[in-house]
């Protein structure tokens, strides 16, 4: 059964028009068995095919991902569930600061950073298609 919302020990994660799953962090860090949580959440909203994920950082602490939350996000068993993925920041050292982490991650999946959730939106519809 999809749900419109679902609250999480670390995020807020909603299912948006059109297929669009946006997730919205509700503290500063999240640990692996969060991420674990969150990612079983977005699978359960999406019927379990591959989400185009909205996470909108812009009332967030940007922190620093333990290295176990970023192995297992860059894994197959995740990576496998996420068709795209646009950040929301609201600021220029925001957007800098995930472009970066981009830069060195490298997702296998189409994502890109916006400071406008318009324009992110109409991005992820872009790669629905």
């Amino acid at each position: 059964m999809v749900k419109d919302a679902i609250i999480t020990a670390s995020s807020k994660i909603e299912c948006l028009p059109r297929g669009i799953t946006k997730i919205t962090p509700t503290k500063a860090g999240v640990t692996l068995e969060e991420a674990r949580k969150d990612f079983k959440a977005i699978s359960i909203m999406n019927g379990g095919r591959p989400a185009l994920i909205l996470n909108d950082f812009r009332g967030a602490k940007i922190v620093s991902v333990d290295r176990d939350v970023r192995e297992y996000m860059a894994g197959e068993k995740v990576t496998a569930k996420i068709k795209a993925f646009a950040v929301l920041v609201n600021s220029p050292v925001g957007k800098s600061f995930i472009n970066f982490w981009l830069r060195i991650n490298r997702p296998v999946y189409p994502s890109k950073v916006f400071t406008h959730e318009q324009d992110a939106v109409e991005w992820l519809l872009e790669i629905a298609d």
